[in-house]
Formats: structure tokens, C-alpha cells, sequence
């Protein structure tokens, strides 16, 4: 599953990993715990930023488009990134 968002600019629109492939485990930790080392270290946006950025598991030219965004948009890319419902790709129709 991926999530699309186009950049104000009208570029081309950023496909990224959807927002529930960073739940679960993910290298040796939970969302929970990932969560809670954020909160204990106490890091600056852009650091929790970079953090999310990844565990994304998205490629360096996804993150590159991402981080190339103006800084206010960076931070609405997050937000729809968050908020987006992830959803079932459609299955494709069976063959005849």
C-alpha cells in the first residue's frame, strides 16, 4: 500500500510507504517503544522528523523529495501522511 501526496508546487506527486508499515515491529522495535524513545529523548521536530523518515522503509529518493519540500510543507506532508486511512489496493479482476 503507498500514500500519494502531490506537492503544492504541482510537482510530481511523493508515493510513500503508507503511514501503518511503520506500525508493528519494525527493526527490533515496537511503535510503542519507538514512540516512547522519542518522547524520553526528548529530540527536536526535525530530528523526529528523520526518525520517522526512517522507519518509513521508504527509498532514499522517496525520503530526498520528501526533506526537498519547503519546511511548511514538511510538515503538512506529515500530517496527511498520519491522518491518511490506509487503504486495500484494489484486487485485480480475475482472468478469463
Amino acid at each position: 500500500m503507498t500514500f500519494q501526496y502531490t506537492p503544492k508546487d504541482g510537482g510530481e506527486p511523493i508515493v510513500f510507504p503508507t503511514h501503518s508499515s511503520i506500525r508493528g515491529e519494525v527493526g527490533g522495535k515496537t511503535y510503542l517503544e519507538f514512540l516512547w524513545e522519542i518522547d524520553e529523548d526528548e529530540i527536536s521536530y526535525a530530528n523526529q522528523i528523520f526518525r520517522y523518515l526512517k522507519r518509513s522503509g521508504a527509498s532514499q529518493e522517496m525520503k530526498r523529495r520528501v526533506v526537498r519540500l519547503p519546511e511548511d510543507e514538511v510538515g503538512e506532508f506529515f500530517r496527511a501522511w498520519v491522518n491518511h486511512e490506509d487503504q486495500e489496493e484494489p484486487a485485480l479482476p480475475p482472468e478469463s
